[in-house]
């Protein structure tokens, strides 16, 4: 996530800080806090597939505004197979 936060900074010309929507540190809602401290109006940029708890998650922060998730709307059918073919894999690497 910090080759993608540097990247987007650099695309953005701002700082921009790493938070989580799951159990890692720091929390989504730390990580705008923390941004908020600094000053000037906070952004957040989903990189979930789907909307749900973590999206949900997201918008419950202070922030300005929260992106939609990657696929917000109807998800595309190489989205739905990579997912598919994933999960396949791994089922029949559990069975072996």
């Amino acid at each position: 996530m910090d080759v993608v936060a540097r990247a987007l900074a650099g695309r953005l010309g701002a700082p921009v800080r790493v938070g989580y929507a799951a159990t890692a540190r720091p929390s989504i809602a730390e990580a705008v806090a923390s941004a908020r401290v600094a000053g000037g109006r906070v952004a957040v940029a989903s990189w979930l597939l789907a909307p749900g708890l973590f999206q949900h998650r997201l918008a419950a922060t202070a922030a300005d505004v929260v992106a939609e998730p990657l696929c917000g709307g109807d998800v595309p059918a190489e989205v739905v197979g990579l997912v598919l073919r994933r999960y396949s894999a791994a089922a029949t690497s559990l069975a072996s």
